[in-house]
């Protein structure tokens, strides 16, 4: 279908992946199409496929499986193309099967702040706050900057019922 929109009817990349989401065709098709006719590349693909109405999940699933990227090479193209923290952290959950450790690291290592990490794992993970020591420490970062997190946070953290 691709092919026939860039050589027949003269659709650019976006346009032949618009064109194809309107009819029917999953992401995965779409992604194959911009990476086999178009000759894109992850980033640009990535781009398109969220341009065009495809959620976080839908885009790490092309990602992944039609540009074999690991969670980490994901994630990082994910923020590159603007997706939030949230959609990013739910993908890697949902796609790569990742767990809070794992997506600790990935976040630290594409450059998100630890709060916003801290917030993230809490809302998707429901990890606890002792968890959390654990975890981000693991992840790299000091103790002291964890502490000072969770002072910072500390009516977030006064607003979650873990045990409700």
């Amino acid at each position: 279908m691709a092919g026939a929109l860039k050589d027949v009817f003269s659709k650019v990349a976006s346009e032949a992946a618009s064109i194809m989401k309107s009819i029917g065709y999953a992401v995965g098709a779409v992604a194959h199409g911009l990476a086999t006719v178009f000759g894109k590349l992850a980033g640009d693909a990535a781009q398109i496929l969220k341009d065009i109405g495809f959620l976080a999940d839908e885009v790490a699933g092309a990602l992944k499986d039609v540009f074999s990227k690991l969670a980490g090479q994901a994630a990082q193209i994910m923020k590159d193309v603007g997706f939030t923290i949230e959609a990013i952290t739910g993908a890697l959950q949902t796609v790569y099967a990742a767990t809070a450790q794992a997506v600790a690291g990935i976040l630290t290592a594409i450059g998100f702040g630890l709060e916003a990490i801290i917030q993230v794992l809490v809302d998707i993970y429901n990890v606890g706050q002792d968890a959390l020591e654990g975890i981000l420490g693991a992840a790299g970062w000091a103790a002291g900057a964890i502490s000072d997190a969770f002072d910072a946070l500390a009516d977030f953290f006064a607003s979650i019922c873990f045990f409700c």
